[in-house]
């Protein structure tokens, strides 16, 4: 018994604390990035821009001949909508790729915007205000006004008076000129 009062229990104890403390450390571990790959694979693209968008990220948006980079003024539930110096341009989300730097800038909150793009679409008809379509699939950029917002398209009517019929489904990016202050 000699060999348990000279403090060897001591360390007899300390090694078991550490054997499992350090076993039960790396399950946590691993159940913790497994609780979090399980939220990830939950979430839609919506969601991790509204994400973003709450932290004050920057947003990059990359398409065939254009990167775009902003602040996200709001997130629907597919498309956002970027703001750069000079323009406000709603992304749909399903026609780009987009990467989310930190931003030193605060966090937003989502309000005042259309639920879905084809939703803003159609308050661009109501205000009449000018817009570029942007439909990289079809090769097509188109600047005027809705005309009418139809069930698969827009009727946009350009400056020099002639129309335009654009597939809903096409357009990637509208580009509208941000007021000066």
């Amino acid at each position: 018994m000699s060999g348990w009062e000279d403090g060897s229990l001591d360390d007899l104890a300390r090694q078991l604390r550490m054997g499992a403390g350090a076993e039960m450390r790396a399950e946590a571990e691993i159940v913790e990035r497994e609780t979090h790959l399980g939220r990830l694979r939950k979430r839609s693209l919506a969601d991790a821009a509204r994400d973003a968008m709450h932290r004050g990220d920057l947003a990059v948006i990359e398409m065939p001949g254009r990167v775009l980079a902003g602040s996200i003024a709001y997130a629907g539930t597919d498309y956002i909508v970027i703001e750069t110096d000079e323009h406000a341009i709603d992304v749909r989300l399903a026609t780009v790729v987009m990467r989310f730097d930190s931003s030193p800038e605060g966090g937003r909150r989502a309000s005042g915007g259309s639920r879905t793009l084809r939703a803003r679409l159609a308050e661009y008809e109501a205000t009449g205000e000018p817009i570029t379509l942007v439909a990289p699939g079809v090769g097509a950029e188109v600047s005027g006004v809705v005309a009418v917002t139809a069930t698969d398209h827009l009727l946009v009517r350009r400056p020099d008076g002639s129309n335009v019929h654009v597939p809903i489904e096409a357009i990637a990016l509208v580009i509208r000129p941000r007021p000066r202050p």
